[in-house]
C-alpha cells in the first residue's frame, strides 16, 4: 500500500453525506488513491487502513459495512460486510459476510504440522503462507538430515513469530 494520510475536511464531511460515520475520523487513513466516492453507508470504528480503489476485474469501494481495526489492501470490494480486527490483502472481494473477526491472537493455520505421503507420520510438513514446492520436499524428505530439518524449523519459527498479528 502506498503512503497514508489522514482524511481531509471535505472528504469527512462527504462521507458523512454518503451515510458513513465513525467515532473517530482521525483513526481511519487512506492512500493517495483512494476515492471518496467508493465508500458508501458504511460505520468505521479503531484503526483503519484503506488502500486505492479502482477497477480491476471489478470496481472496488466499501458499501453497507462496518470495520472495526482493519487494514484494508488496495482494489479490494467489501458489500454488506462486518469485520473486525483484519487484514484483508489486495484485490479481495468480500460480500454478504455476516460477521468475520478475529477476537484473539491467531496464526490461521500458519505453523500447522501435516503428515503428508505417511499417514502414520514421521514426514510432517510445517505449513505456512510463504511455503513452497522446495521446502516442503525437503521437509518431507529429508529427514535423514537433522540438522537441516532443525534449520528449516527455525527459519520458519521465526518466520511465523515475525507475521503473527499483533
Amino acid at each position: 500500500m502506498s503512503n497514508q494520510r489522514t482524511l481531509t475536511t471535505s472528504e469527512i464531511k462527504q462521507l458523512e453525506n454518503q451515510g458513513c460515520s465513525s467515532a473517530d475520523w482521525s483513526l481511519v487513513f487512506v492512500s493517495e488513491g483512494f476515492d471518496v466516492d467508493q465508500i458508501q453507508n458504511s460505520r468505521f470504528s479503531g484503526r483503519i487502513s484503506i488502500g486505492e480503489f479502482g477497477a480491476i476485474l471489478y470496481e472496488s469501494g466499501i458499501y453497507n459495512s462496518k470495520l472495526h481495526n482493519c487494514k484494508i489492501g488496495n482494489f479490494c470490494l467489501i458489500d454488506n460486510a462486518s469485520i473486525s480486527n483484519y487484514n484483508i490483502g489486495e484485490k479481495c472481494i468480500i460480500r454478504n459476510i455476516g460477521e468475520l473477526s478475529v477476537t484473539c491472537k491467531s496464526s490461521f493455520g500458519n505453523g500447522t504440522e501435516v503428515a503428508v505421503l505417511n499417514e502414520t507420520g514421521g514426514r510432517e510438513v510445517t505449513i505456512f503462507d510463504d511455503l513452497s514446492a522446495q521446502i516442503a520436499y525437503f521437509q518431507a524428505f529429508y529427514r535423514h538430515r537433522p540438522v537441516l530439518i532443525d534449520n528449516i524449523k527455525t527459519i520458519i519459527g521465526q518466520y511465523l513469530k515475525a507475521h503473527l498479528p499483533k
